[in-house]
């Protein structure tokens, strides 16, 4: 089931989750088993500092005083180790990226570890180096490169195809996000990373916001204010053109709803899917849909049998959600579908075991010249898909 109100259930205990599963929304949806943890150290990174080095401090990849995260590379004395941790029969793929040119980064779990493990090839894994984190990481796509971040938000680095690592440097002044970088939020900000330098500066971006996503040039978020246990306004925050300008939008929310900002591209119109609800699950209950030059929402209810998504994405303006069309108690049809006016319509798909499978997980949707491209795991097998979630492919992980 590719169910994130799930995780919300389990986790109900620990303060601000609705926070931490937006995190989930195009690239991060854990394994049920491992969402309490996860969710602990998001947690604990909204109050955390940065770990970004400052001008003059050493760029090699050792951990900050004050941080737990350090990057353990493949050499004669670790190499063995982190074979066999990557290869392990239980780990599962945590999440993973593709370059421009099509190389891979894939972090691998287990559910007993919070250690990962990274392996990058830029040859399907013909050869491949290693890596490994004490905590969970995310991978992102930079160019020809990606950039690494530990969990918690407090560390990133740059890492070549070639096994290379450099850890970023902050260096520069505030300003948007230029041709050539690449926006990242940490826990205390939001920085565009030039991966050639390995260099990043701080963003401008309105005050509140925690976690801002990129898609297709477009900056996004959404900050929540909370007065006396209730929450009196939320807001929905975007810029077009790298942080130069932002604009925003208000919108009602249930205290006990998820938002799911649905990543568009710059110069288009805004989505927002909502699921809300006290029970067990929280189904979809509808999405709203914002001029692209901002205004007012209109919200569209949703009118289906009881639904559940974990994430979606948009292809040629149509919306779509990878998520679960319930039973009696459980799942009965699990697949990517179309949002049409209310109403979800399963897209057929080339490979059911791709997104029917009880683990399905989007791990990444990055915006291309032809469209989207989708990264899907389940378990230990990794698919990607350019035609919006129809047709997969597998490609090789480890």
């Amino acid at each position: 089931m590719h169910d994130i109100a799930h995780a919300a259930a389990d986790a109900a205990a620990v303060p601000s989750f609705d926070d931490v599963l937006a995190r989930g929304r195009q690239q991060r949806n854990r394994r049920h088993a491992l969402t309490v943890g996860t969710a602990g150290l998001a947690v604990a990174a909204i109050v955390g500092g940065v770990q970004l080095l400052g001008p003059g401090e050493s760029t090699a990849p050792q951990p900050a005083p004050s941080s737990p995260t350090t990057v353990i590379e493949d050499d004669p004395s670790t190499g063995s180790a982190l074979d066999r941790f990557v290869d392990a029969p239980s780990a599962f793929i945590g999440d993973a990226a593709v370059t421009e040119d099509g190389a891979t980064a894939v972090f691998w779990r287990t559910a007993d570890r919070e250690q990962s493990g990274l392996a990058v090839s830029a040859d399907g894994y013909g050869t491949r180096h290693l890596a490994r984190l004490p905590i969970p990481g995310e991978v992102f796509a930079a160019g020809d490169r990606f950039l690494v971040r530990d969990e918690a938000m407090s560390e990133l680095w740059v890492a070549g195809a070639g096994g290379k690592w450099t850890r970023v440097e902050v260096a520069g002044a505030e300003a948007p996000v230029a041709d050539g970088e690449f926006p990242v939020a940490m826990s205390d900000g939001l920085f565009a990373v030039d991966p050639a330098t390995a260099t990043a500066h701080p963003v401008p971006n309105p005050a509140g916001l925690y976690d801002v996503e990129f898609y297709g040039g477009r900056l996004s978020a959404i900050s929540t204010h909370v007065s006396g246990g209730e929450v009196d306004e939320t807001t929905y925050h975007w810029s077009d053109d790298g942080g130069a300008s932002w604009y925003s939008a208000t919108f009602e929310m249930a205290w006990d709803s998820l938002n799911h900002v649905v990543p568009t591209k710059a110069g288009a119109s805004h989505v927002i899917a909502v699921s809300t609800g006290r029970k067990p699950i929280k189904p979809l209950g509808s999405v709203l849909t914002l001029p692209a030059d901002g205004g007012a929402f209109t919200e569209t209810a949703y009118d289906g049998e009881l639904a559940t998504v974990s994430a979606a994405w948009t292809v040629d303006g149509e919306i779509r959600f990878l998520g679960d069309i319930w039973g009696d108690e459980r799942p009965r049809e699990s697949g990517v579908y179309r949002w049409a006016e209310g109403r979800l319509e399963l897209v057929p798909s080339s490979a059911p075991e791709a997104t029917d499978a009880d683990d399905s997980t989007l791990v990444d949707v990055v915006d291309t010249d032809g469209g989207p491209t989708l990264l899907v795991a389940v378990d230990d097998r990794l698919f990607s898909s350019t035609d919006g979630g129809a047709t997969w492919q597998a490609i090789a992980a480890r």
